[in-house]
């Protein structure tokens, strides 16, 4: 929960969130009541946002969905004898259709060896778990683990030690600990990248749709820069004709395109059942699937197209089902409706 400043002055009054405030009264006390619980609901976990709870059991869930993946495929492997200042340093990466979703730093020390486990899922870092390997004073070997829970990658929402305790999160040791990590991730990824074995991604690689790019074009990015991947046309629909971009792979198929909306590409529109999002979701996916891999959802028609779909960080889910008002609710959806187009765009 937020805390606000809260100031008691001599003349009976308060400051609160800069409203000036008298002390309740009889007369009074229901409109200060109301403004107090107004300003008291938590901070940055409002309507239609994760609480950390909520993004806890989201971790723990792709958590046991990477360690499934990673059990049949072999990782790239990276082995340094002075690249880390402590010693010997390998690092192991597994990629599941183009995407990083586990790294392994081991490093090893004078003291004993460090195993960090890095987990990616498509919000970015997600999970860091270590172990370090140590003797105690009687020469007895023991392991000390610390879990690391991030949200939007470079924060850090949960510490559990190695008693599996929680530290607090307000504490300038879990702040220092969240800047450590988050460096020393972005640090064996360089390093990975720089000097790592490289492997060139096939069409099927590519086909994988990440949370702000799709085969090889990114949102933000100039049309300019990709023009020769791409191929102009115009789009037919109900709704009218429209210029875009096609999206073609090196048999020169569609998989989606690019509204003309500028010099920029703003939006990706993916029309291929042979995509798919990192969880799994593609075209052709019904909403059953949809709602089981994201959880709570939020469904929204539009008034003149009746376009139905569901929204969630720079993913649109458009929906093969018509409805004409805003607020939709996901009871009146059949389970069997299928996803006929995936859109990425800014969620700004």
């Amino acid at each position: 929960m937020c805390i606000f400043n809260v100031r008691l002055q001599n003349h009976g009054s308060k400051t609160f969130k800069g409203f000036h405030m008298k002390a309740p009264t009889s007369r009074n006390f229901i409109w200060w009541a109301i403004l107090m619980i107004t300003y008291m609901v938590p901070c940055g976990y409002g309507i239609g946002q994760p609480t950390p709870e909520g993004q806890i059991e989201y971790i723990r869930e792709q958590f046991r969905v990477i360690n499934s993946r990673c059990a049949s495929v072999e990782p790239l492997v990276f082995r340094s004898d002075t690249l880390h200042a402590t010693g010997p340093m390998e690092i192991k990466s597994w990629r599941f259709k183009g995407s990083e979703i586990k790294m392994q730093a081991t490093v090893h020390r004078e003291s004993g060896k460090m195993i960090t486990d890095y987990y990616f899922s498509n919000r970015g870092l997600i999970f860091a778990f270590v172990q370090e390997y140590l003797q105690d004073e009687f020469e007895q070997p023991y392991v000390r683990e610390n879990r690391y829970y991030f949200q939007n990658e470079d924060r850090m929402i949960r510490w559990l030690d190695e008693d599996k305790k929680e530290v607090d999160p307000a504490s300038e040791r879990f702040r220092e600990k969240e800047h450590d990590t988050w460096s020393e991730v972005q640090w064996l990824s360089e390093v990975f990248f720089m000097y790592g074995p490289k492997d060139s991604p096939s069409d099927t690689d590519r086909l994988s749709i990440g949370d702000h790019h799709f085969f090889g074009i990114a949102i933000g990015q100039k049309i300019e820069d990709v023009a020769g991947n791409l191929e102009k046309g115009l789009l037919k629909s109900g709704e009218g004709d429209f210029e875009v971009y096609y999206i073609t792979d090196h048999h020169r198929a569609r998989l989606g395109y690019i509204p003309a909306e500028g010099d920029r590409v703003l939006s990706i529109v993916i029309t291929t059942p042979g995509a798919s999002t990192w969880d799994g979701i593609s075209v052709g996916s019904t909403f059953r699937q949809l709602k089981e891999t994201l959880g709570k959802i939020e469904v929204h028609g539009s008034e003149i197209e009746g376009r139905t779909s569901v929204h969630q960080g720079y993913f649109q889910f458009l929906l093969d089902a018509y409805f004409y008002t805003y607020e939709v609710d996901e009871t009146d959806i059949p389970a069997d409706t299928k996803i006929k187009a995936i859109i990425l765009r800014s969620p700004a």
